[in-house]
């Protein structure tokens, strides 16, 4: 069997965005690109510049920024949602090898606080990665509804596979989809 981990691509893209710009955490690449389109250090740059930067096609992207089912060969996986994955590998292989999958091994920081005071689309970056570690941001503290349409149209592909791996869950109880490279 093969298996597929989806989540919802705002949350995948906030996720990108906390761990590799904020956090600064395995970002290499991914911030050297950033940087490169836009002529200055990610330090100097805001929110906005990024959501700027996805406006591009996925060839021009970094493969992170990929839509998951651009991953996928065409065949039947096990679908599961990322925050369902510990509960399902635990039911699916039982409590004493499903339990490693209950753990986080790149895990983006939680919030610590009601989230920091008057952050905004447009601060820069090192304003926002201190906000971050003091406070913690939030998805909401950031992104504005024009930004989730943005994403909702560009990740459409995943949507739709998403929306299709979960009525398949009402309809027949599995956990499987086909996946394509669309």
């Amino acid at each position: 069997d093969y298996m597929l981990v989806y989540r919802d691509p705002i949350e995948r893209i906030w996720s990108l965005y906390k761990n590799k710009f904020l956090e600064e955490s395995g970002h290499g690449q991914v911030v050297r690109e950033f940087e490169a389109w836009a002529g200055k250090p990610a330090a100097e740059t805001t929110f906005g510049d990024f959501m700027r930067y996805l406006d591009q096609p996925f060839a021009l992207l970094n493969a992170h920024y990929a839509p998951q089912k651009s991953h996928l060969i065409e065949r039947e996986y096990i679908a599961i949602r990322m925050d369902e994955l510990g509960q399902t590998m635990v039911r699916l292989l039982g409590d004493s090898r499903g339990q490693h999958f209950r753990q986080t091994f790149n895990p983006t920081k939680s919030v610590v606080s009601s989230g920091p005071p008057s952050t905004t689309h447009r601060d820069r970056l090192e304003h926002l990665r201190t906000a971050h570690q003091r406070y913690g941001l939030r998805e909401t503290d950031l992104m504005t509804e024009n930004d989730r349409a943005f994403l909702r149209t560009k990740y459409q592909c995943d949507y739709a596979m998403i929306a299709t791996i979960e009525q398949g869950h009402n309809q027949s109880g599995q956990e499987v989809t086909p996946g394509n490279r669309d």
